[in-house]
């Protein structure tokens, strides 16, 4: 069973944080992207927290670059997510929490469309961390490693490649 986890929401390295840290988990950043294209054309987060469309969330936690933490973690949109709450109602909301189901889901569709399939967690957490690698650089945002913040792996964001 391939684990998924939030990095956590302190603005700080992650090897401290459990699971996050742990390299059995695929451990997700959170960035901004508010109108669902590259370049961070957005202007306006629709929760209007003043985060900005196609940045690093600057309360995600993140691995340093010369660390083992890289090998497994991966971003995907964590700011002014609007989801369903246990009272029935919406909220929207930002976090690492928010961030994580996005690459849970990857997983499981990657494991049921075939890509995936058969392989072990480590082999998946790869297969997705190589996806997300494969994304045209101008398609990623302000924080991943094509455009780096000194001192902050964020990791890729996360890419269905067509699964």
């Amino acid at each position: 069973m391939t684990v998924v986890a939030a990095a956590g929401n302190d603005g700080v390295n992650l090897a401290d944080s459990t699971p996050a840290a742990y390299p059995e988990v695929l451990t997700v950043t959170a960035m901004g992207d508010f109108d669902g294209k590259p370049g961070g054309l957005s202007t306006t987060p629709p929760c209007q927290d003043g985060r900005q469309d196609d940045t690093a969330a600057d309360f995600s936690d993140y691995a340093t670059p010369d660390s083992s933490e890289v090998d497994h973690t991966i971003a995907a949109p964590g700011v002014c997510i609007t989801s369903t709450w246990n009272d029935g109602k919406t909220k929207t909301i930002s976090g690492t929490s928010m961030a994580s189901p996005h690459v849970a889901g990857l997983v499981a569709r990657c494991i049921e469309a075939g890509p995936c399939a058969g392989l072990s967690p480590a082999q998946v957490i790869a297969r997705l961390r190589a996806d997300a690698t494969s994304r045209p650089a101008d398609q990623g945002f302000a924080g991943d490693p094509n455009h780096p913040i000194d001192g902050k792996y964020y990791g890729y964001l996360a890419s269905d490649v067509g699964y």
